[in-house]
């Protein structure tokens, strides 16, 4: 018996990524990472980031939480509690600096909402801020490539990567669609009043292509094997930093059922976009 989600029909969407796609990365990753200068013969500025050891005191006993050391911070960014950032706008490398603030009411830490406080502070480091050229030193220090031409190439690669990818996912998704509908997949009363509950229309089609996948994948004697799903637990693992022994203590009936099931899933619709009649357009 021949099903019918063998032979689907999809349409793949291809964008081909345009120099002015690069070129607008290319000035995103220059704003996002600007040159640091280090500098000796000045203090430090706003715009500034400093190189400090700090340790915060309240009423002269030094409170948890409020020490650090080789600390990185940009004067003038908002970063940590008003009044600190600017106290320390001209101080000079090896000074030690007392600032003196007063914690918002409303701060994180109870004990010290609302309190005065002093951070003795002293700075190991100043760097200034500029901007990169879009040069090749730029290519060497900022995107690792020799030269600014590689580094325009790698990043027209890595974006076409990511436009064909996200293609080949929405192409997927709706030949999975098609599945479902062709299976006419039935929910149970508790999955009706679950979705009934949560009335996004989204919930409703991941159910059923989840219900197609496991359809087709018993059709198809589709099965997840030892290797697998050894290889799925490793990606797990991979993803939560975490080792297989760490892991372990979770790894129930349920948890290894639910890992074969995804890899079934998997290779359901794999299957499904195997067998399907793709035409290819481009966009």
């Amino acid at each position: 018996m021949e099903f019918i989600y063998k032979a689907l029909r999809g349409t793949l969407e291809h964008t081909s990524v345009t120099e002015d796609e690069v070129d607008r990365q290319l000035t995103r990753l220059q704003q996002q990472t600007p040159r640091m200068t280090q500098v000796t013969d000045r203090a430090a500025k706003s715009g500034d980031e400093v190189i400090l050891d700090y340790a915060g005191y309240c009423g002269g006993v030094q409170f948890e939480g409020g020490t650090a050391e080789k600390q990185a911070l940009t004067l003038g960014s908002g970063m940590f509690i008003p009044g600190f950032e600017e106290q320390l706008v001209g101080a000079k490398i090896g000074e030690d600096v007392v600032v003196h603030v007063t914690f918002p009411k409303d701060y994180r830490a109870e004990n010290l909402a609302g309190k005065e406080a002093e951070f003795r502070c002293k700075l190991h480091e100043i760097h200034e801020k500029s901007a990169y050229a879009l040069d090749d030193a730029f290519a060497r220090e900022v995107g690792q490539c020799p030269t600014l031409a590689a580094l325009r190439s790698r990043l027209k690669e890595s974006l076409q990567a990511y436009y064909d990818e996200c293609a080949e996912m929405e192409l997927q998704d709706r030949l999975m669609r098609q599945a479902a509908a062709t299976l006419d997949c039935q929910f149970t009363g508790a999955k009706e009043d679950q979705l009934r509950e949560d009335t996004r229309a989204e919930a409703e089609s991941a159910l059923r292509i989840q219900h197609a996948a496991e359809r087709i994948a018993l059709l198809e004697g589709i099965r997840a094997s030892d290797e697998e799903v050894a290889e799925e637990l490793a990606g797990i693992c991979q993803q939560n930093g975490m080792t297989i022994e760490q892991l372990r203590p979770y790894m129930n009936a349920e948890f290894e059922q639910t890992v074969a099931a995804n890899i079934r899933m998997k290779k359901a619709i794999a299957f499904v976009r195997s067998h399907a009649v793709v035409t290819k357009k481009d966009v």
